[in-house]
């Protein structure tokens, strides 16, 4: 083994406020602004000025309210969709208000629908008339069967996860959409809350991570109202708050997809936060000696939501995923899934170490007094290898430094 010799580069800090927050994009609309002076969304409608199609749903502001009207009786529908993107593999939420008013019906034919949708698309793509074909939609319908809510998670038109239709009472409602994404066995998990402040979810929709398994890039979410069957409504939504990651079409943000990377949302329903956990030295070390007892090698680790989380190779296309408590120092989940491209990659590194991680943070830190881990990964660059590792200085600022490997 050589000499561990320690390449010191500071590759990024950034000022951090209190411990355990995480960093989010966050987006609100209260329907106030008309939509020349909002930057937010890309209008949908299938309205137009002149012939049959005037008389089709269109999108407006009135009220305070972001408006689809669908009231002049012909069928078709209208969106608003956001100009940003969000990680689809990170944990994000969205929360509004919305109301659907129809005239009733017992025509089976007829229905009217407002919610949201999401999809991996660009702003013109979202179908009006149905949501997104691959893709989530949370939608309230008002049916020959009443005012009903029910997400759908759909790949190509087809539908590979749905939950429970669950009736609603007429009136507004606050809804909240959470997209919770569990980095160790890899899943999307939907859940509706309606009522501000409400712990208790409505439907909860599993299997999402089937619709976008395989896909890189960032979902849209898009505003939706339409109907069928000629049938007349009005969808209002006001208070709109969107809060995850951002995906970065420029690359600057290098880990948009990964699983639960370091700009993760966290939210208050089950979505885990990254950069806002740190560890002692002492607690990895402690964390390191009870995973390895599993595994040793080691592809990357991550202090998160009280624990200390390890990914190991297992064997050339697979993963073992073990996680440490820190207050308990026991393996609370531990579990081999697939590797991705990016697991792939350091597979094919791992012959090559001659350091351990454990070996390699442990003389880092020792330089650093006071500072705190978040993480470290194997890497390589011009065929050396090293240990990135991304910590918390005494001053609260997070650096990250390259540890050799080798």
């Amino acid at each position: 083994m050589q000499t561990n010799r320690i390449m010191w580069t500071a590759l990024a800090s950034i000022a951090i406020g209190a411990a355990g927050s995480a960093f989010a994009d966050r987006r609100d609309d209260d329907g106030s602004d008309t939509p020349s002076n909002n930057a937010l969304w890309t209008e949908r409608e299938s309205y137009r000025p002149i012939g049959a199609a005037s008389m089709r749903p269109d999108v407006s502001r009135s009220n305070g309210e972001i408006e689809i009207d669908g009231t002049r009786g012909r069928s078709g529908g209208a969106a608003l969709v956001s100009n940003w993107r969000t990680d689809w593999n990170d944990s994000f939420s969205m929360k509004f208000s919305a109301n659907l008013v129809a005239a009733g019906t017992t025509n089976a034919r007829q229905r009217a629908v407002a919610g949201v949708t999401f999809g991996l698309t660009g702003t013109t793509v979202v179908p009006l008339t149905s949501g997104y074909k691959t893709g989530v939609v949370v939608e309230i319908r008002d049916s020959v069967d009443g005012l009903t809510l029910q997400a759908v998670a759909r790949k190509s038109g087809r539908v590979i996860s749905s939950s429970a239709r669950v009736a609603l009472a007429a009136g507004p409602h606050d809804f909240e959409v959470s997209w919770v994404a569990n980095p160790i066995e890899r899943t999307i998990t939907v859940k509706v809350f309606d009522g501000a402040g409400s712990v208790v979810p409505i439907a909860t929709l599993p299997g999402v991570e089937g619709v976008f398994s395989g896909r890189r890039g960032g979902v849209r979410s898009a505003l939706i109202g339409y109907s069928t069957g000629n049938y007349g409504f009005t969808a209002g939504f006001s208070g709109v708050s969107h809060s995850g990651d951002d995906y970065d079409d420029d690359g600057s943000d290098d880990d948009d997809d990964d699983w639960c990377d370091d700009d993760d949302h966290s939210d208050d329903h089950g979505g885990s936060g990254g950069v806002g956990s740190f560890a002692t030295p002492a607690e990895f070390a402690a964390a390191w000696t009870t995973a390895s007892a599993v595994d040793t090698d080691l592809l990357k680790s991550e202090s998160e939501d009280g624990g200390v989380e390890f990914i190991f190779r297992e064997d050339a296309t697979n993963v073992r995923v073990v996680r440490v408590s820190i207050s308990t120092n026991a393996i609370v989940a531990n579990s081999v899934r697939a590797a991705d491209q990016d697991e792939l990659d350091k597979i094919a590194l791992v012959g090559g170490v001659t350091i351990a991680a454990a070996d390699a943070v442990a003389n880092f830190m020792a330089t650093v007094p006071g500072a705190t881990l978040h993480g470290v990964e194997l890497e390589d660059s011009n065929s050396a290898l090293f240990w990135k590792i991304e910590y918390r200085d005494a001053a609260g600022v997070i650096l990250e430094t390259e540890v050799s490997a080798n």
